[in-house]
């Protein structure tokens, strides 16, 4: 059995954790790249990169099985591409349909997956809602822009109306894995798609709390269990420590959950 200790040794040997440790403590929004696989990686926010890396290819939250080698994913949130990237390496025949909003994040997006020169990948410069048109969205510069509830917030350095789309237009058959990370808007969203989401059979959905906003969750939830889904939730990152102080949020969000859904019937 490897020890505490030992793993620390092989942890601070090891050139791509010490690469991520230093990211990680390096200011908000330092821009950089990073190698993987002997291809260019390149983001705007350095310790926002080394979580998402962590999350994603280390642990493996999107990790999932497939009866088909060409499973159908749609990514509802691939800010600068990791997790297309990662849904590649897990299923190379896969096809991908992904959506990101934010003009300057979509960039890095396209520049990361012509690195990796991944193909049978759909991209979308629009925001997922509840109904076709176009929307204010607020640029928060790395990981947490989104669908603006007022004409300023704090932390954003700026807003720009963008296109927005329902879901449903492509929930027209079975969709393997669906991930919405898309900032607050999931409740809206996972109501637009209601009536066909029995075409999904994985599900995750990063749920946002906003200390100014109604908490949502146990309709969220309620959504999944009339649907027959069967949930796991954790939690990725902790605001605060004190959470009955209510002394600490980020952009306004007071905490965050991952939540894993499986579709029983099918």
């Amino acid at each position: 059995m490897i020890t505490k200790v030992q793993n620390y040794i092989m942890r601070t040997l090891d050139k791509e954790y010490r690469q991520l440790l230093k990211l990680s403590k390096q200011p908000r929004y330092t821009i950089g790249k990073f190698m993987l696989d002997d291809k260019i990686l390149s983001f705007p926010d350095g310790r926002s990169f080394a979580f998402i890396y962590k999350e994603l290819f280390k642990k493996q939250i999107y990790k999932f099985k497939c009866q088909s080698s060409e499973p159908l994913i749609i990514d509802c949130g691939a800010n600068i591409g990791l997790s297309i990237i990662y849904f590649k390496k897990l299923f190379p025949q896969s096809h991908v349909i992904a959506f990101e909003p934010e003009k300057a994040i979509f960039g890095y997006l396209q520049q990361n997956l012509a690195s990796f020169d991944l193909t049978d990948v759909e991209l979308y410069r629009k925001a997922l809602w509840k109904e076709d048109g176009f929307i204010q969205f607020s640029n928060e510069g790395a990981d947490a822009s989104r669908i603006s509830v007022s004409a300023a917030e704090d932390g954003f350095i700026g807003s720009y109306k963008v296109e927005c789309v329902r879901l449903s237009h492509f929930l027209k058959t079975k969709i393997d894995f669906l991930k919405l990370d898309i900032e607050g808007a999931e409740l809206e969203v996972l109501k637009e798609i209601e009536p066909c989401i029995k075409s999904v059979e994985h599900l995750f959905i990063e749920y946002h709390s906003f200390e100014k906003r109604l908490q949502e969750l146990q309709e969220l939830l309620s959504i999944l269990t009339r649907n027959g889904f069967r949930y796991f939730i954790d939690s990725p990152l902790s605001v605060t420590n004190t959470p009955f102080l209510r002394d600490a949020s980020w952009l306004g969000v007071e905490f965050y959950l991952n939540i894993y859904a499986t579709n029983i019937f099918i």
